[in-house]
């Protein structure tokens, strides 16, 4: 990653208090490969922002190209798209805004819905979306509306959590809510990425109607962060219930919801003829190198 830097001061506006706070930000200026150059804001003392980067825009970390399925959910943006409608991405944990740019990039043609509670996240968030199809919220994902509360467990600028007491009430949104605002002569459910830090208990605890929605879902689990607690229970439970495929890439479960994605599937004897048809391919290839 070669990057410049600059020091920007900026005035944003940080939540439903209408508070103004003065955040000293870190403008790195990516030019990273397969992406447009990009100014990124972040905290010059934060460890968690680098990492973020690091780990989303250096690293890929929610690149599933190599899966099977991934086809699949390329197909389903371009059907969306020829609807004349727009490809929802919802982005729970959006902390920084890293992921946030990477989807904008990747599928042009979404909307991303952005959800991160914190608030100096939140303000970094509004600087890294400029520009971007978005809608942010400075809320806390969950299964039902209300309020909750914001902990910092001490884990850097990523580990925030919401739970039933803590350093400040921060009001709650539901993803039901969110395909409700996004009509359906207009928009179509497409990815719905969730990383927030164990908050996956609450969110998959009830009115998980949403789930069968998304073709695509990425969910980070954090048992490893909350040991003992079976904090994936619910979680795993949804899943069991619907028609996914589940698949590990490093931290995340990759969910491919077989239900939505099957009007863009392949037929079994297509996609055996293409895989014959690439095996033969590759044999062929084998065979010219042998008699040269």
């Amino acid at each position: 990653m070669a990057q410049a830097r600059r020091i920007a001061k900026r005035t944003v506006e940080l939540g439903s208090t209408r508070r103004r706070r003065l955040l000293r930000s870190l403008a790195l200026k990516l030019n990273l490969d397969g992406f447009p150059r990009m100014d990124f804001h972040c905290r010059p003392d934060s460890h968690g922002d680098r990492s973020v980067v690091r780990q989303v825009l250096e690293d890929l970390g929610y690149d599933f190209s190599k899966m099977a399925q991934s086809g699949d959910v390329q197909r389903r943006y371009e059907q969306i798209v020829a609807q004349g409608k727009t490809p929802l991405i919802i982005d729970a944990g959006a902390n920084i805004g890293a992921t946030a740019r990477y989807y904008a990039f990747k599928y042009p043609e979404a909307r991303i819905v952005a959800i991160e509670p914190e608030r100096e996240n939140f303000g970094l968030l509004t600087l890294n979306c400029e520009g971007l199809n978005a809608e942010l919220h400075q809320k806390a994902a969950a299964s039902a509306p209300g309020q909750l509360f914001l902990a910092d467990p001490g884990m850097s600028d990523y580990g925030f959590r919401t739970a039933e007491a803590g350093d400040y009430a921060v009001d709650c949104i539901t993803l039901n809510q969110i395909l409700a605002d996004h009509p359906a002569d207009r928009f179509a459910p497409f990815i719905c990425k969730i990383d927030i830090e164990g908050g996956e208990e609450n969110l998959f605890s009830a009115h998980c109607e949403w789930l069968a929605q998304f073709p695509f879902v990425v969910i980070e689990p954090h048992d490893w962060l909350l040991p003992g607690q079976a904090n994936s229970r619910n979680m795993l439970k949804a899943l069991a219930e619907r028609n996914f495929d589940v698949l590990f890439q490093g931290e995340n479960l990759c969910c491919f919801n077989n239900d939505a994605l099957a009007g863009v599937r392949p037929s079994t004897r297509a996609l055996r003829q293409a895989q014959d048809t690439a095996q033969g391919d590759e044999v062929s290839e084998v065979q010219n190198a042998s008699s040269s």
